[in-house]
């Protein structure tokens, strides 16, 4: 008898569809995805992580007014590969106290949060299903705990789209439509182009807008950032931002420029980063804008999950033999 093929059947989404999303991510998306995934910002506009991933970010921030200020970041997306076909989108997504569960207005724009009181987002916990995936899309549905005092709940829905602008430039968008015990009803929009200069650097522009109950008006923000690896466990940054609201005292809250380094420590798994930067606040306690220079080290460390295994299938038994082929006196 030939040998029996123990390889795993095909999935049932091996289509056309997906092997077009891949061949996307492989050569077209690559320089975005490889310089996203090294400075493991995880913003919003980024493609959900294949597998589980758990990362633990250690920030201190010294800056020439007050004491040093440190924050603890934390963000698990765990998958949850036990369940059933129709139930394996679903995603268990933990996030700690230096972002926020609508698209951190500071951490989102910038990769880095400030550290001060008013820029923390509240910890998390949301169970989120990928309800729609498509070439250039996804849809996903979230709802979960604020975990802060009060204990507050959150529910929300966001649609995500990348699409190739001519030869050169990448274009993403998130959309999102929100309720939150905090801010109530409201909604925002991410979105960004971007320019791969080779597969070692990446121009891009970006912007960030919120709209809530609570809010100051639309509070929006504004990015322009290069990215270049420096060999395969270094990488360097230098952006520009600018922070603001339609109803806030200043037309313009924060002018911010900054240079950020990152390389792996001894592991792959294990990175540190700096970043000085100069920023021009607005306050009305002294009357207008002033300078203010500040620099954060961060220590990082990251545990990624493997695929589950994939089990063959159960060996049929082999076939009797026909009555007339069985040596005498054989069972039958």
């Amino acid at each position: 008898m030939p040998p029996r093929d123990t390889s795993p059947p095909p999935y049932a989404e091996d289509t056309w569809l997906d092997v077009g999303h891949a061949f996307l991510e492989e050569r077209l998306f690559a320089p975005v995805l490889v310089l996203d995934r090294f400075f493991s910002d995880e913003r919003d506009l980024e493609a959900e992580r294949a597998r589980s991933f758990l990362r633990v970010r250690n920030a201190l921030r010294v800056h020439q007014r007050g004491t040093p200020a440190y924050a603890l970041d934390v963000r698990a997306s765990l998958r949850l590969p036990g369940l059933n076909r129709r139930l394996e989108r679903l995603r268990l997504v933990i996030v700690g106290q230096a972002e926020d569960v609508v698209n951190g207005f500071y951490p989102e724009l910038t990769g880095a949060a400030p550290l001060g009181p008013n820029q923390q987002g509240a910890a998390n916990a949301e169970l989120r299903y990928g309800a729609w995936d498509g070439l250039y899309s996804h849809v996903d549905l979230g709802a979960g705990l604020l975990l802060e005092l009060p204990v507050g709940a959150f529910g929300r829905v966001r649609y995500r789209a990348s699409v190739p602008l001519g030869r050169w430039f990448l274009g993403r968008m998130a959309l999102a439509g929100f309720w939150r015990t905090d801010t109530r009803l409201g909604t925002s929009l991410d979105a960004s182009v971007e320019r791969p200069l080779g597969s070692i650097a990446l121009l891009r522009l970006a912007g960030t807008s919120r709209l809530t109950q609570r809010s100051r008006g639309i509070e929006w923000g504004s990015e322009l950032a290069g990215l270049r690896a420096l060999g395969p466990r270094t990488a360097v940054s230098l952006a520009a931002s600018v922070e603001g609201a339609t109803d806030g005292p200043a037309e313009v809250d924060r002018y911010r420029v900054y240079a950020r380094l990152r390389r792996d420590l001894y592991r792959r798994w294990i990175f540190y980063e700096l970043e000085p930067e100069v920023a021009w606040p607005w306050e009305a306690e002294r009357g207008g804008r002033f300078r203010e220079y500040a620099i954060t080290f961060r220590l990082e460390v990251q545990l990624q999950g493997s695929e589950p295994p994939v089990e063959p299938p159960a060996e049929l038994p082999e076939p009797r033999d026909p009555p007339h082929l069985r040596p005498s006196g054989a069972q039958p």
